[in-house]
């Protein structure tokens, strides 16, 4: 008995701790949350909402993956019970910020200095984005337990599994709805485009070094007996990341060209409109010459 009460007196200590710290910062965010409540017309607010709300789709879908690995692995073995129980701070955190901040996002919606439709545009662009990052996660580890085999590979499986899910919940309906609502001169598929194309590159780099790290030891014969199969373990994120990497920057370039043709097409109507005024006698020569002298911005 004397064990049992050893142990039970660090988690006792430990949970209240934790209990106490979340009744301390519910305080603070219910204190926070009332005095901003009058200004929400300022457009900072739709960057403190924003921040949040990515901040909890983030931890909600590591959570559920790791909730439905950890699902996987206690079916399996009924002695992992942490790791289904492991993920529940990081699924309370998501669900809390996503259902909080979400909801201020849709309540706010025109109301903050912007038009509906962005803050629509920003709700869908944080699942699709984090939807992406899962898939390419759960493929990465698939591979790893294909490569490596052993008895890891019933783990590997069952995260690839995990963020499987949520990658093909998360991302196919809001990106197909994101770009619904969304043409190439928005400012949010921009940042939505040039984000991935960031994200995807620094990831790509990273995976790509340390396969060519890996390969490079292995034919030098200076590594271990696992460096090929690291560099293999490692190349299909790399890939997968040039992949998106590559498809993200042509769909931002297309846009650019896209948007560019649009903005010509509105200057070169202008300009026959003031031809037309000319030849109507609504306006001069001479004041067709000074507007075009202006560089066009009468048009």
């Amino acid at each position: 008995m004397r064990p049992q009460a050893a142990f039970g007196q660090p988690v006792e200590r430990t949970l209240r701790t934790a209990l106490l710290s979340v009744g301390v910062a519910l305080v603070v965010w219910a204190a926070a949350f009332a005095w901003q409540w009058r200004w929400r017309a300022m457009r900072d607010r739709l960057a403190y909402g924003l921040a949040l709300y990515g901040a909890g789709v983030l931890a909600l879908a590591v959570g559920v993956a790791l909730e439905i690995s950890g699902a996987i692995r206690h079916g399996r073995d009924p002695r992992e019970v942490f790791a289904f129980t492991g993920a529940w701070p990081a699924l309370a955190v998501g669900v809390l910020l996503v259902s909080i901040h979400g909801g201020l996002l849709l309540a706010d919606r025109g109301r903050n200095g912007h038009p509906a439709v962005v803050g629509t545009r920003f709700l869908l662009a944080f699942p699709a984005l984090v939807g992406l990052g899962a898939l390419i996660a759960g493929l990465s580890n698939a591979w790893r337990a294909a490569v490596e085999g052993g008895p890891q590979a019933e783990s590997d499986l069952a995260v690839a599994a995990g963020f499987m899910v949520v990658g093909l919940v998360a991302y196919p309906l809001p990106w197909l709805a994101f770009v619904r609502r969304s043409g190439p001169e928005s400012a949010v598929r921009r940042f939505y485009l040039f984000s991935v194309v960031c994200l995807a590159l620094v990831a790509a780099i990273g995976s790509g070094v340390r396969a060519l790290y890996e390969l490079i030891v292995t034919l030098a014969g200076t590594g271990d007996a696992e460096s090929g199969r690291d560099a293999l373990v490692w190349a299909a994120p790399a890939v997968l990341l040039a992949v998106v990497f590559v498809t993200h920057l042509w769909l931002l370039l297309r846009d650019q060209r896209r948007t560019r043709a649009a903005e010509r097409v509105v200057e070169a109507d202008a300009l026959v409109a003031l031809l037309e005024d000319v030849r109507a006698g609504r306006r001069s020569v001479a004041e067709a010459a000074n507007m075009l002298r202006a560089g066009g911005s009468s048009l």
